[in-house]
């Protein structure tokens, strides 16, 4: 299960980034997962795969892209993401996530760890 924190106002999200990946993928859910997991073509360098992973989860989200931004881990492969949300908004954004994994309802894949 992955672990989602939830405030009012962000979904913060565990990532796993492999970068120079081949073509930027949200990479499918697997038992035993506790991140996402993505791969970007960007190179590890000047911040171009951290841009990527911004890009791609804001395309799977259908959010603008500035609201996502890698707030853990900018020189590593293991991240986390800020997902800046309306009130309301998180709930839909996970449930938007785990269609994308192709996992159904949200509950089989997300444990969400602090509403605030």
């Amino acid at each position: 299960m992955i672990q989602v924190r939830v405030t009012d106002t962000q979904l913060i999200l565990p990532l796993r980034v492999t970068p120079r990946g081949g073509k930027d993928a949200l990479l499918p859910f697997e038992a035993g997962d506790t991140v996402l997991n993505l791969k970007v073509s960007a190179p590890p360098e000047d911040g171009k795969a951290n841009a990527a992973v911004e890009k791609l989860l804001a395309s799977l989200l259908n959010i603008p892209k500035s609201r996502v931004k890698v707030i853990v881990g900018e020189k590593a492969r293991n991240k986390q993401v800020a997902v800046t949300a309306d009130s309301g908004e998180c709930e839909p954004l996970l449930a938007r996530l785990a269609d994308r994994l192709a996992v159904g309802a949200p509950s089989t894949c997300f444990v969400v760890l602090s509403k605030r």
